[in-house]
């Protein structure tokens, strides 16, 4: 996701210029249609090659042809469901489109006797579900506490190369609307207030919450959920402290470092791409100090294997301090006291905590409804 849609359609186009002969295919990174057509009239490329938006959206290019390109389900390039289970001899499927590869199981969903189903949630599995539910033919009604749709893409798409994750949003904006399927915003789904619609079937898609964390003199600085940093109600200061080195922890120090996604030109001025001698990513300096923290594992142990490398990569070279096989001691005035074996107790500078300590699945609800409704 760090790659620019396009980027490597400059080389193509490089190479287009000095033969002219054979026709040159441009791929990777071409995933809607103003990139498509931006790269063929350039002449950066005679052919497109396209691989991965077709298991995000089989139908692409019919909805291309039908001038319904708001209806198209963008690949994100995230590799999780495709490549990375690839390269695990797993079955390749598709983060945004669950289908892929399950075509012939899920073609055998038939049209259903209208019912009135409510979603509680708009995250991806509420929308999703939602979309399925009125394809079948039931009666759909959301119900999203917040004023938009999301949920939690809507966090993801503020880390440097994840704004693709609003285009997700937009298809399942379109979908449900061109579906009939009615959503009811700022709405605090209760127990009676659900039961007050009259439903026939009620999907719970309430989504995760940020795990809970605390420290002794942990109130002494400046400390956040990433939730709360990602959605713009905290500012985080100059030394600043991640603890949780998963995935999210690693994407959060990634935006703390570099605010913005890359540019085609950008991109390829970090990454040496044009240079035949250094093939080495550019170091630069970051615009704050960031260190992560983990107890015990690597720093981004749970990514994917085609992605990984790359944000690690990305964090070494903003100098982002990686700590793990540590207990975590107390805060102080000074900073976060952690302890290793190897060190013993140890203070680290910072002015600023966002909290990255795994989440919790939104079950409250959920639980309430099973117990008191037949």
């Amino acid at each position: 996701m760090l790659v620019p849609r396009g980027a490597w359609a400059k080389i193509s186009g490089k190479i287009k210029a000095k033969v002219k002969d054979i026709p040159i295919i441009a791929s990777n990174r071409v995933n809607m249609p103003e990139t498509m057509s931006r790269i063929l009239k350039d002449q950066e490329a005679d052919i497109l090659s396209m691989a991965r938006p077709f298991l995000a959206d089989p139908d692409i290019l019919n909805k291309i042809k039908a001038n319904q390109e708001e209806r198209i389900n963008t690949c994100i390039a995230c590799n999780q469901a495709c490549l990375d289970h690839t390269f695990k001899e797993q079955m390749v499927s598709c983060l945004v489109n669950p289908s892929a590869n399950r075509e012939l199981e899920l073609s055998k969903l038939k049209k259903a006797d209208k019912k009135h189903v409510v979603v509680v949630g708009s995250g991806p599995g509420g929308l999703e579900s939602a979309r399925i539910s009125a394809i079948r033919g039931h009666k759909v009604t959301v119900l999203e506490a917040t004023d938009k749709i999301g949920g939690q893409l809507n966090l993801a798409a503020q880390i440097p190369g994840k704004s693709e994750f609003l285009e997700t949003i937009r298809y399942f904006k379109n979908e449900l609307k061109n579906l009939g399927v009615e959503i009811h915003f700022g709405y605090q789904a209760t127990l009676d207030s659900i039961l007050a619609l009259k439903p026939d079937a009620v999907i719970f898609a309430t989504g995760v919450k940020p795990r809970e964390f605390t420290l002794p003199g942990i109130e002494k600085k400046k400390t956040a959920s990433y939730a709360d940093y990602l959605s713009g109600k905290f500012q985080p200061g100059n030394k600043v402290v991640v603890i949780g080195g998963g995935g999210i922890g690693c994407d959060v120090a990634h935006k703390l470092t570099e605010e913005d996604s890359s540019t085609i030109d950008s991109y390829f001025h970090r990454y040496n791409v044009t240079s035949y001698t250094n093939a080495q990513i550019q170091k630069e300096k970051p615009n704050r100090k960031v260190s992560i923290f983990r107890r015990s594992g690597k720093i981004g142990s749970g990514l994917g294997a085609t992605t990984a490398w790359a944000l690690l990569q990305e964090l070494e070279s903003k100098e982002v301090g990686f700590y793990t096989s540590l207990s975590y001691k107390e805060v102080t005035d000074q900073g976060l006291v952690i302890e290793t074996k190897k060190d013993g107790a140890q203070t680290i500078e910072c002015d600023s905590i966002i909290l990255c300590a795994g989440q919790l699945s939104e079950v409250s609800l959920y639980e309430e409804f099973k117990s008191k409704v037949p």
